[in-house]
């Protein structure tokens, strides 16, 4: 009996993880809260002393990065492979700073760095405010977010 009890909670984790994946139209529904939310272009981000807090997808192009709960940059890269499914991101930095002239973003799962193209701060309470019961609000929690090789000056 116990045999059978494992074997089916083997069948249905799976199963679970799946059920919590986002469809594609809930997926297009938070890009456009998420593009309605992000400000204007800005050059870096100046990292607070422990780096990011947390991070999450967009689609395979776009990730939000938060420094804390409550702050958060949409950044943009070219068609980033393995992205949507990563665990992890690496994200390069320089004396403190990730800039759009020379970091990037490497999915853990596929190692390959995709250069960040443009960086805007988003505005977190208009995204809150904007969730709605088939797009939830963006639920944020510590992710593991590791800091990319630093280059020297």
């Amino acid at each position: 009996m116990k045999l059978k009890s494992w074997l089916m909670a083997f069948t249905l984790v799976p199963l679970a993880a799946c059920a919590s994946m986002p469809t594609p139209q809930q997926r297009a529904e938070q890009s456009k809260r998420v593009e309605a939310a992000a400000g204007a272009p800005v050059n870096h981000i100046n990292l607070i002393q422990r780096g990011f807090y947390s991070w999450h997808p967009v689609n395979d192009h776009q990730i939000v990065a938060y420094l804390t709960p409550t702050r958060a940059y949409l950044i943009d890269l070219p068609s980033c492979p393995g992205l949507e499914h990563s665990p992890g991101v690496a994200i390069t930095s320089r004396m403190g700073q990730v800039s759009t002239t020379f970091d990037a973003v490497t999915p853990s799962l596929v190692g390959v760095p995709c250069q960040i193209q443009k960086i805007r701060p988003l505005d977190m309470k208009m995204l809150n405010a904007s969730a709605s019961a088939s797009s939830p609000e963006i639920r944020v929690k510590p992710r593991p977010v590791q800091e990319g090789p630093r280059h020297p000056a």
